[in-house]
């Protein structure tokens, strides 16, 4: 992108633009244009190209656009080579990709890397878990609902659980077929008022034999714990040993002295339980309820198979977890190892956090870069920069309004553009410009940002922070800026400031199209142009009496020479009277140049007028002399009517200020339907500040169109 060759036919507004924008030296343009000129045609000409479209003729339809866009090879730019920044755009946001702004890249991969190992972990566990359970649900949210009672909460679920699972002797319900047993129709049957009695009359029998066995004890020592203690027993060579144990009842004390002692009285007392009558017309209560149901087939013939489960029931959470802890100690092996690397995992996110916290990312200089150049009311904040520069979320951003002397207000987005002023809203929109700059920055994207008016509307010192940044963003080789304004003192500050005076145009509309030239008048005219020329061209003369006659005002104040020049800018009565020679004693004596000019008898009024029919006759777009000439021949002309036009030297040679207005105002009272006024009245509305009140700055001289001015002296020398 070292040149950019533009050739543009009927795109929106430009009817004809062919140029080349050279970069190779520097990487900024920058470019003027009066409104209507073609600033925003050019804008959105780049905009459509930027998305991959086309521009049109928006007044006629039917020209043939051409847009061509190429580099210095010819080769069309790109649509994400270019990005359009408009003056303001309240719907544009750079999107998620702002993530990447804060993403450190080597905490990311090693997070992602031991992360990566804790889900290998939990996948082989949740597997064999699987396996065993013979369940098709999800067993991560099953475990996580059972023992946290959400669903989301599997980790934290198998780390409360850690001291449980270790002392857990044995797995007593590793065969439980889970989606079986735990049918949620059928929970739901037994849990209904239908069967609620039978349930409770079974639970009421159950709990009495538990209360008359002779070994078995109510909620501490039925069969299960029994039969858990006998296999840790075998498990662990204690009969082999030759040790015995004393089972006490009320009636006796027996001594066991192996394995099969013990299981048969277990047996025993278990099948006393069980094969009792009444227990077992309870259960066939509740097998019967279970039988009015089709859809509850396999779990009632799950249940029949395994009456022992329904003492379990009673408590189907509690039962839920103590099955679900028999699948885990199965495979205790892999969830030790899925505990190893999810401790592994907190702690080094703990000290990543810490380091994050603490770590410089392109994003937080972006965001202190903002805060600190930029004045406004509110400051943004990142709500997840550890998460996000750990890759795991994307950005959630968030506002306080600074609101001294009290605390600031958190705000969410949307209330806080609507507190804010238009200027404001406009930071606002300059700070999603910066993201998106950032994003192409560190995408190592070669760009051509196209920069429509970015400073309109702001305050001058936001509005120099913003060619701060722009002066900055020209160091970074990957970015090439064509930067637009219809505001002179802003394109004066870029030139002077990012020193691109080689680079500096003026678009000027002719009949042909559109064409670029060098500015003029950017630094002092008066001082390098003007002054030099000052008795050589009548031109520069003319437009030099301003200047001077301010010089005067500011450092004499209202002298006679001071009064003299006020006699060119107004019809006086001694304006006839002024020659050159005398202009040019007023200039040398003020400036400390001695010279003079051909023919010095001439009047000054005529040279005037001379000029400004020579402005007015000139082909092509007129320089910022012959609009300050122009303008000051169309107050003359003005005024010499309106003076005529009243006739009453007693009123109008004894004016002391503001002359054109009271002229006006007395034109206006004698001839209220005079078809003059209308022009009168444009010329008391444009020439007084191109005259007097910006001799040193003629902003708003140059940014009036030069075809207004000059059809306003064609209209004003009418009048005679």
């Amino acid at each position: 992108m070292n040149h950019i060759n533009l050739n543009l036919e009927y795109c929106y507004g430009i009817k004809r633009l062919k140029t080349t924008l050279d970069f190779s030296n520097k990487s900024m343009t920058v470019l003027y244009a009066q409104n209507g000129v073609m600033k925003t045609s050019l804008a959105e000409t780049f905009a459509a190209v930027s998305i991959g479209g086309c521009p049109s003729d928006r007044i006629v339809p039917s020209h043939s656009t051409v847009c061509e866009i190429t580099d210095e090879n010819g080769q069309p730019l790109t649509k994400g080579s270019i990005f359009v920044i408009r003056p303001m755009d309240e719907s544009f946001r750079p999107g998620e990709a702002v993530s990447l702004l804060l993403v450190n890249a080597e905490m990311s991969r090693e997070y992602s890397q031991i992360v990566g190992e804790r889900d290998k972990a939990q996948a082989a566990l949740l597997d064999a878990v699987k396996r065993t359970s013979k369940s098709k649900r999800p067993l991560d949210r099953e475990i996580s609902l059972v023992i946290m009672q959400r669903e989301d909460e599997f980790l934290r679920a198998v780390v409360r659980i850690r001291e449980e699972l270790l002392n857990l002797i044995d797995t007593p319900f590793a065969d439980v077929d889970y989606d079986q047993l735990f049918d949620p129709k059928g929970l739901e049957v037994l849990a209904g008022k239908d069967i609620a009695a039978e349930i409770n009359g079974y639970f009421e029998r159950y709990n009495k034999l538990l209360g008359q066995s002779l070994y078995f004890k109510k909620g501490t020592f039925d069969y299960y714990n029994a039969g858990k203690i006998a296999k840790a027993l075998v498990d662990n060579g204690f009969f082999d040993a030759a040790h015995s144990l004393n089972l006490i009842s009320p009636s006796e004390i027996k001594e066991i002295k192996s394995a099969k002692e013990l299981e048969d009285v277990i047996e025993k007392e278990k099948q006393m339980i069980l094969s009792d009558g009444k227990l077992k017309a309870a259960f066939e209560k509740v097998s019967k309820a279970l039988t009015k149901n089709d859809g509850l087939r396999d779990f009632q013939a799950y249940l029949m198979n395994h009456e022992d489960y329904l003492s379990q029931i009673g408590n189907v959470n509690v039962f839920k977890e103590n099955v679900l802890k028999s699948y885990l100690k199965v495979h205790y092996d892999l969830y030790v190892d899925l505990l190893d690397k999810h401790d592994k995992v907190a702690e080094r996110e703990r000290v990543i956090r810490q380091q994050a916290i603490n770590e410089k990312t392109l994003w937080s200089e972006l965001i202190e870069t903002f805060n600190s150049r930029f004045f406004v009311p509110f400051r943004l904040v990142v709500q997840n920069p550890v998460d996000v520069q750990l890759g795991r979320e994307g950005v959630k951003l968030g506002f306080t309004y600074k609101d001294p002397p009290n605390p600031d207000v958190p705000m969410e987005e949307g209330l806080l553009l609507k507190c804010l002023s238009q200027g404001e809203r406009r930071a606002y929109y300059l700070l999603q410009v910066l993201f998106e700059v950032a994003i192409r920055r560190k995408n190592n994207t070669e760009t051509l940002f196209v920069i429509d008016d970015i400073a309109d509307s702001f305050d001058y010192q936001n509005k120099y922070a913003i060619l701060h940044y722009l002066i900055e963003l020209g160091e970074d080789p990957l970015f090439h800026q064509l930067i637009m304004t219809h505001n002179f003192d802003f394109f004066r500050s870029v030139i002077g400031r990012a020193r691109v005076r080689e680079n500096a145009f003026v678009a000027e509309k002719t009949s042909e199209g559109i064409t670029l030239r060098e500015p003029e008048g950017i630094n002092n005219p008066f001082v390098n142009i003007w002054k030099r020329d000052f008795f050589a061209e009548d031109l520069k003369k003319i437009a030099s009496i301003c200047f001077i006659r301010n010089l005067i005002e500011y450092t004499k104040g209202h002298t006679d020479e001071f009064k003299t020049l006020t006699s060119l800018l107004h019809c006086k009565p001694d304006s006839r009277g002024i020659t050159v020679a005398k202009l040019d004693a007023i200039f040398s004596e003020v400036c400390g140049v001695q010279g003079s000019s051909s023919h010095p008898d001439r009047i000054v009024i005529d040279v005037i007028l001379e000029m400004a029919d020579k402005a007015v006759a000139l082909p092509n777009q007129v320089g910022l002399e012959h609009k300050i000439v122009l303008s000051i021949a169309s107050r003359l002309v003005a005024e010499r009517y309106m003076i005529s036009e009243i006739n009453d030297a007693s009123f109008t040679d004894n004016i002391k200020s503001y002359q054109t207005q009271v002229l006006l105002t007395k034109y206006r009272s004698l001839f209220p339907a005079s078809a003059a006024l209308r022009v009168l009245d444009r010329v008391a509305l444009m020439t007084p500040e191109n005259i007097h009140l910006n001799s040193f700055m003629f902003e708003p001289l140059i940014d009036m169109s030069d075809t207004h001015l000059r059809e306003l002296y064609a209209d004003v020398c009418k009048l005679k």
